[in-house]
């Protein structure tokens, strides 16, 4: 789930690394959110929380679910009949897609 996630300023995670003391020092500015920080648990879930506002018009049921029914990237859901399921199932498609980066969600 983290790597889904694009940072728009690569500033805030940078890594300077070199193999020896003889080699010039190398400068990597992370584009992803990065596993083992502190903050990146928050971020991704912030960014779904934000998805589901952002889309509320266009995908109801979607909204609802990504708010109430995830644990971090698990949806825990429901629906009263196949067809309401099938609905859902085809919005959060749809609404994660729309985020750009959200290529497979293994429905």
């Amino acid at each position: 789930m983290y790597r889904q996630i694009t940072l728009q300023d690569s500033d805030f995670q940078r890594i300077v690394w070199r193999n020896s003391p003889f080699e010039p020092i190398q400068d990597f500015r992370l584009t992803r959110i990065a596993y083992g920080t502190a903050s990146a648990p928050y971020l991704a879930i912030k960014c779904l929380q934000q998805l589901a506002l952002n889309e509320a018009n266009n995908f109801p049921l979607a909204s609802k679910a990504a708010l109430n029914d995830f644990y971090v990237d698990d949806l825990m859901s429901g629906a009263n009949s196949l067809s309401e399921a099938l609905e859902l199932q085809n919005q959060l498609t749809q609404m994660l897609s729309s985020a750009g980066r959200i290529e497979k969600m293994g429905f």
